[in-house]
């Protein structure tokens, strides 16, 4: 699907411990991506990671989870 969008990678890859385990890792090898564990669902949390994401893999974030 995020191909027939036509966005490129590098990914980032956000997901917390449970959402890692259920579908997070699959995520992560087929999209060949940077993973980024998330702490807590927060405003904060987020920037923290928006950041952590564009300095190491570029611009497009996947979330896996999240409810």
């Amino acid at each position: 699907m995020i191909e027939d969008y036509g966005v490129k990678p590098p990914y980032g890859i956000l997901y917390d411990g449970i959402t890692y385990e259920v579908a997070g890792r699959r995520v992560l090898e087929h999209l060949d991506g940077k993973g980024f564990v998330v702490g807590m669902p927060t405003y904060r949390e987020a920037n923290l990671k928006l950041e952590e994401v564009r300095k190491a893999s570029g611009k497009t974030i996947v979330a896996v989870g999240g409810g």
